[in-house]
């Protein structure tokens, strides 16, 4: 853990976003840093108002490794 994840002790992924282009990217995640808490809280319970961890849904995990 490092950054703001080590500083804030955050331990879920609750909001995500997908991009194509990496300036379209750093544009919206400066215009949300920009936000208040309430904007940000809101934008989160828009699509994930139980605040479930989505990273346990992007990540597929083998049930057991093939043999070589």
């Amino acid at each position: 853990m490092r950054g703001f994840t080590k500083q804030y002790a955050a331990t879920r992924l609750v909001w995500f976003e997908d991009f194509y282009d990496v300036e379209q990217a750093i544009f919206a995640e400066k215009r949300i840093k920009g936000w208040v808490r309430r904007k940000k809280i809101e934008l989160i319970e828009q699509t994930n108002p139980l605040w479930l961890d989505l990273a346990e849904h992007l990540v597929s995990r083998p049930e057991s490794s093939p043999s070589l």
